[in-house]
């Protein structure tokens, strides 16, 4: 009985031992072991892109990259890296607890401010906090386009009167990439809130000048003002122009003679019917 007994705590030691060894960090236990890392991984931005999948100058500062595992990654965590053509990067982080179940992590609130235009290259990896293993997984590129359009009213000019209740108003716009659409906003008379005139403008009139005439009638009340425009190009960036015044003055001079000119007086009546007054004669 005794030598059995012996032989029981001899496999009880040998056993423990055995559990000991495979949880000892750097052991081939260990290593041979280990916890796998997924096989693959979806890496793509979910947000900070528009449709076209660009970075423009209103999201460079918050994108976010979603990552999905095909299998639930263990505890470490999951970073994103952001390239562009000149090898700059940015990267963003979270962490993965631990007995982690999900297969699905989103990094947000990555800033681009310091990449360049282009292309850009998504990747993604996960670390293994234990095993010290990391693995990288490709994503999706995007593209960073952050040039906005430059946009001036060129018509009317500034401080300029005229006539007319439907005007003719242009700008000049340029962009790096192409101009998508113009809007042209104006003000009421004496008012200081804009409004859109006219739908978008989608092709230049000349050149590199869009414009657009208002309908007749459309400006009736006389005073002054206000006219810009927004130019979207096809990455959706805009710019709003500086603000252009001018004034509607339709009302016509009033005019009277100071003297009246008797029937016996003699004038000259020229072939636009102006009348010509002589100062030589005398008033009766």
């Amino acid at each position: 009985m005794r030598v059995h007994a012996r032989a029981i705590g001899v496999v009880w030691v040998i056993a423990f031992a055995a559990v000991a060894l495979m949880a000892w960090p750097g052991r081939a236990f260990a290593t041979a072991n280990a916890p796998t890392q997924p096989s693959s991984a979806s890496v793509s931005a979910s947000s900070g892109v528009n449709a076209a999948n660009v970075i423009n100058y209103a999201s460079k500062g918050s994108v976010s990259v979603a990552v999905g595992f095909s299998e639930a990654p263990y505890e470490g965590s999951v970073t994103v890296t952001l390239t562009d053509s000149a090898s700059t990067l940015v990267t963003g982080s979270v962490s993965v607890a631990a007995n982690n179940t999900q297969t699905s992590f989103v990094v947000s609130g990555i800033d681009t401010a310091t990449l360049v235009d282009g292309v850009i290259t998504v990747s993604a990896s996960h670390t293994h906090v234990t095993a010290g293993t990391s693995t990288v997984y490709a994503g999706t590129s995007a593209t960073r386009d952050t040039s906005r359009p430059t946009v001036s009213i060129i018509a009317p000019t500034a401080s300029a009167y005229t006539n007319s209740t439907a005007p003719t108003l242009s700008a000049s716009v340029t962009d790096t990439e192409g101009v998508a659409t113009v809007q042209f906003e104006i003000t009421g008379a004496g008012d200081s809130t804009f409004a859109n005139t006219g739908s978008a403008l989608t092709s230049a009139t000349t050149g590199s000048t869009y414009s657009y005439t208002m309908p007749s009638g459309t400006l009736s009340t006389d005073g002054v003002y206000q006219v810009r425009a927004v130019a979207t190009d096809t990455a959706a960036n805009s710019t709003t122009s500086s603000v252009v015044s001018f004034t509607v003055d339709t009302t016509r001079p009033a005019v009277a003679l100071e003297y009246a000119i008797a029937s016996s007086v003699p004038a000259s009546t020229s072939a636009a019917s102006t009348l010509t007054y002589n100062p030589s004669l005398s008033r009766p």
